[in-house]
């Protein structure tokens, strides 16, 4: 059954009040609707509209920005993780000094304790007994194995793969003639975009 008038009025107030003071949510909720077509009740709308423009004047949805790790491909998992185990094994199984820890590196390892913050805490994480100039060589040689593994994949011997949804969504906005960009702090990321099997050729307006 649909709701009352009434019911509908206070859902919309409560949402409302609550943009009111989360700015950013409203922006976010802008954008989503936008992306994905949404059309919001008249009244709601216009309730929606008067808000944005009385805290940020008028919106207007022109682009998205992309991450490229994790966003549009699968590096973590596909790439890192790999490369991570194969610098943090031999160590945790030839260096003394781990002889009586765990001397494998898995995937709950790599989430739990690597993916997602810098590379030098990542590995001070799991060496946990090496001086700081040994945390820089070893992470320089996973950096040394990144490269490699890019290397081998832009020949084909190695693959990192996409995010299906992500491509979707990309040439869904495209064809709404919203540009498209992406960003990314990883050196790495304009190498990742060139693989032919990330989908990405001719979507973007920009890198």
């Amino acid at each position: 059954a649909r709701p009352s008038n009434n019911s509908e009025e206070h859902a919309q107030d409560a949402s409302t009040s609550y943009f009111k003071v989360n700015p950013y949510e409203l922006l976010a909720f802008h954008n989503w609707i936008k992306v994905f077509g949404i059309q919001l009740l008249p009244d709601y709308q216009k309730k929606i509209t008067l808000l944005e423009e009385s805290l940020f004047g008028p919106i207007s949805f022109k682009g998205a920005i992309f991450d490229v790790d994790g966003v549009i491909a699968n590096t973590a998992m596909d790439m890192h993780y790999p490369c991570w185990k194969q610098m943090f094994e031999p160590v945790l199984r030839e260096d003394p000094r781990y002889k009586d820890g765990k001397q494998t590196f898995d995937e709950h390892d790599y989430k739990d304790k690597v993916d997602g913050i810098p590379g030098l805490d990542g590995t001070k994480a799991i060496l946990t007994k090496h001086t700081e100039e040994e945390i820089r060589q070893a992470y320089a040689k996973k950096d040394t194995l990144v490269k490699a593994f890019l290397t081998e994949a832009e020949k084909g011997t190695r693959r990192i793969g996409e995010y299906p949804t992500t491509i979707a969504l990309m040439r869904a906005l495209r064809e709404r003639g919203i540009k498209i960009s992406t960003a990314s702090s990883s050196q790495n990321a304009p190498r990742v975009l060139r693989l032919a099997n990330i989908n990405v050729a001719g979507l973007l307006d920009s890198e």
